[in-house]
Order: C-alpha cells, then structure tokens, then sequence
C-alpha cells in the first residue's frame, strides 16, 4: 500500500490498500510539517497500525405477508355522469362525532344561565330556581308586575296594574355553591296619571338572602328569602321564603343539544304560600305580609314551574307559584349583556281555586331582566 499525505495542522488518517476496508486513524500532524504556502488545510493519511474488526454489511429481508384482517382498498372505475363523491348521511356523521361536555346548568334570578357564559331566557315569573347562581353574572335587575282587569275592560290595556322591583347581588361563591344577597321594592312609578303612584319610588324596601349548590351539571337545590326584612310597612309583596330543586334534561339525543325541559319544584311562604287549601307549617306570630295593613300567619305551600327551552334564545314555560297558575314565553337578547323579557297570560288564581278565570278577566304579566 502506498501512503499519501495531505498536510494539515489538525490531523492524518490512513488510506486502506486496494480491496481492503481497514478503518482510518486520525493523528495530529506535527506542526513543522505545515505548508505556509498552501491556503487549505492539508491531511496526511496513514494506515492504522491494527485495523479494526470488519463491520457487518446491511443484509435485506423481505416483510411477511400482510395480514389477512389489514384493509383493502379496491379502486373501481365509475360509469359516465355519476358524482364525484358519494354523500354521507348527516345522521351518521352525527352519530360519531365526540362533541365537548354540556355545559352545566346555572341560574340568573328567574333565568337559566350557562357556565360557559351564555345566559338564557327566564324558566318562571316568580317561582325561585334551584340551579346555582351564574358563575359570570353576578348583578341582576328585574322589573315585573301584571294588568288589571276591571268590568268591560280592554285585554291589552294596562288598567292602572301594579309593579315591582328586584336586585339581585351574587357576593360569594365556590365551585359548587353561591351565596347572595336581594332586594325589592313595590312601588316602580310615582306621579297621578295612573293608580297605586301617590307612594314613592322604593315605596316597600326589604331585603333578603340566597344559598344554592350544583348537585350535579344538570341539577340543583335554593334555599332563600325575599322581603325577608321588610322596612316598612307598606310591603304587600309577600315575606317569601322558598326552597326549590331544579332539574334540567337535555332532548337533542346528545347532552347539549337543544331541546331542553327543565323542571322546578319546592315550597314557599308569603306570596308563594298563598294557597289556603295546600299551607302547612304555619307560624301565626309571624306576618306573612300579602296585604297592607294586615296581619297574615306565615305558612308553606308547594309550587313549582316548567320550562321548554327550544334553543338558547327562546322558551315557553307554565307556572304554579301558589297564587296564579300562568303560561307565558321568554326570550333572552344574549347580545354581551343578559337581557331578557317574559310576557304571558295568567290563567287561574286562588279566588276562582285555579281554574280557568275565563276570557273577559284574563290578564297578562311581564318580567324584564338586565344583568351584569
């Protein structure tokens, strides 16, 4: 073998005989050795002293058979005029898509919520809900009240009706459980154009409570008080104290998909323990305040409401809240705040035992909701 080497200032290696495959040595070269007129730098190959052992060469084999359960594909040429593609059947589609957890059922005041953020339409005119109380929204302010109906009056018209309203504050909560604080008042108008205006705006200020708990995404339980502690006496809303469990089913086949029905049922006092036929529990020491200048014990009674949900926008729902029986559908704006309205009709009260009041004394209500 001849050797050749290339000059370098960083190393040398050795260049194998013909026909043989002896690994290289690199060695520094020494630095006398270095040509300063070459530019490049030059290596010196030597062969190493005791070659190393032959490495294996790369030896090929074929794959087994594929097996007998793989897949296969047969291409099949398609006649003239047909599709491109063959279309799927939506409900199949459907039917294998892994879609993300429902979201859990929350409450606004009388409002679903959801805790993704998106409120929804009222599920009661007065009946309390039992879910707890919305993670995002923690301020809430309604308005409601109802028309009278006197002899030969029109339907549509107001008739010197009365209203109220409410202020709703959410101050604590955890995972699973809130705690808030209310506020009414029964007089929403002062001036003489219509009746019930000679007492001034806040006219009947009390306050009152709230715990909910989450039993589970679609459930939960409310205890609370409304014109718990009343600061004067021209309250005739009722001293309301209430506890009520909600439940909420989805109806899309798939937990989150719309439809819903939601289902509320409980017990409460002052105005919603107004049935005289139903009351338990009464407390005569303590005024259940339904009228000015009365002095009414303070019993329970059942009540309980219903609520159709066709998406997140609009529902229709019937309640019982011991003094009316009604039906009326709600629609929430979601447009960055919670605003939501309600109108419907009440059908039956306890003067005529809940039974249909007939046309010429139907009359209608209203909610109207802004939260924050």
């Amino acid at each position: 073998m001849r050797g050749w080497c290339l000059l370098a200032a960083a190393a040398c290696v050795a260049s194998p005989a013909a026909g043989q495959q002896a690994p290289v040595r690199w060695q520094p070269l020494p630095a006398t050795q270095s040509t300063p007129t070459q530019k490049a730098p030059s290596v010196q190959w030597q062969p190493d002293a005791k070659p190393a052992r032959v490495s294996a060469g790369v030896r090929w084999e074929a794959l087994p058979n594929p097996s007998p359960t793989s897949p296969n594909v047969a291409w099949q040429r398609l006649p003239p005029g047909a599709p491109d593609f063959v279309p799927i059947d939506p409900k199949v589609v459907a039917a294998n898509v892994t879609l993300p957890p429902a979201p859990a059922l929350q409450s606004l005041n009388r409002s679903i919520a959801f805790n993704d953020g998106t409120p929804g339409p009222d599920l009661a005119w007065k009946v309390p809900q039992g879910f707890r109380w919305s993670e995002q929204w923690f301020f809430d302010f309604s308005v409601l009240g109802a028309n009278t109906r006197p002899p030969n009056s029109n339907f549509w018209a107001w008739n010197n009706g009365d209203a109220a309203g409410e202020v709703h504050l959410r101050v604590l909560q955890q995972k699973n459980w809130t705690f808030g604080l209310n506020a009414t008042f029964r007089s929403v108008y002062q001036g003489s154009n219509y009746a019930g205006g000679s007492t001034g705006i806040g006219d009947g200020f009390a306050t009152g409570f709230r715990v909910d708990y989450a039993l589970s995404p679609s459930s939960g339980l409310a205890l609370g008080a409304e014109q718990l502690i009343q600061y004067d006496s021209n309250n005739d809303t009722g001293r309301n104290l209430y506890l009520v469990g909600s439940k909420g089913w989805w109806l899309g086949g798939k937990p989150g998909l719309f439809p819903m029905l939601v289902g509320t049922a409980g017990f409460g006092t002052g105005r919603l323990g107004d049935n005289a036929n139903l009351q338990f529990a009464c407390l005569n020491n303590v005024n259940a305040s339904t009228a000015v200048g009365e002095d009414n014990p303070l019993c329970w009674s059942p009540i309980g409401s219903a609520a159709f949900l066709l998406n997140p926008n609009w529902s229709i729902f019937s309640e019982y809240n011991s003094q009316d029986w009604l039906a009326g559908l709600s629609l929430s704006a979601n447009n960055g705040f919670p605003m939501r309205f309600s109108w419907g009709v009440l059908l039956g009260n306890a003067g005529t035992n809940y039974n249909y009041v007939g046309n010429d004394n139907l009359r209608w209500f209203f909610r109207a909701s802004l939260g924050f």
